[in-house]
């Protein structure tokens, strides 16, 4: 009997793999130690492997410590839990869970940023919810149809063709290093090393929905923090 209550639904709403990669039993014994039972169902079935075009992949965790390491050291996450990564974006947005902490924060490359949820899953774990909460967590992956990281990805492909299992789409120059956020900058690199290499090189800014607002209005903007969050 499976812990997994969705497999239908994510196969329904991401479709099949765009490239399949099967998860190791060894690999996931590992981290069978570190993540809820359903994460580890998750990788039984539908392994290391990419969906929607490439948009994202479901990763394995040990791949990518390297860079979440580096990319939360000096940050308010920096011994605050045991974080892995269990997907990245075809830019090299990453979602973490927390063995205690579960969804706390995610990173997002474009912006930048760690960027903290309001709320975390600590509750939730702490009461035996830690495979409904990790399952949830899978759901939270897809690009909404012509917004900004759709857009770049069709461009992205059509140009440099698709990507390989360790790769993703990066900057160049980087955007810490003043590189403009076009289609145009973008050149095929290897997942984790860039990502090591981009944490060198960024202030590794924490915001949450107030900071984002900011971002994008200005700190003297009207809007209501509501009102602005539907024209991001």
């Amino acid at each position: 009997m499976t812990i997994a209550q969705d497999f239908e639904y994510f196969e329904e709403r991401f479709g099949k793999p765009t490239s399949f990669a099967a998860a190791s039993e060894d690999v996931l014994q590992r981290l069978a130690k570190h993540v809820p039972g359903v994460m580890i169902e998750y990788w039984q079935k539908f392994g290391f492997s990419t969906f929607l075009d490439g948009y994202f992949q479901l990763v394995n965790p040990e791949d990518y410590a390297v860079p979440l390491t580096e990319w939360i050291k000096g940050t308010e996450f920096e011994g605050k839990d045991t974080y892995h990564v269990f997907s990245r974006t075809c830019f090299g947005d990453l979602r973490v869970w927390g063995e205690i902490t579960g969804r706390d924060f995610h990173l997002d490359i474009l912006l930048d940023a760690l960027i903290i949820r309001k709320k975390n899953d600590a509750a939730g774990i702490a009461a035996g919810k830690a495979n409904v909460l990790g399952e949830d967590a899978f759901f939270d992956l897809d690009p909404k149809p012509g917004d900004l990281r759709d857009r770049l990805l069709r461009a992205a492909q059509q140009r440099l063709g698709s990507l390989g299992a360790d790769q993703i789409y990066g900057f160049s120059p980087a955007l810490q290093l003043g590189g403009e956020i076009d289609a145009a900058n973008l050149k095929i690199v290897l997942a984790a090393s860039h990502l090591t290499v981009l944490a060198g090189l960024s202030e590794k800014p924490v915001i949450g929905m107030d900071g984002l607002a900011k971002r994008a209005f200005g700190s003297g903007a009207d809007e209501s923090l509501d009102e602005a969050f539907k024209k991001l």
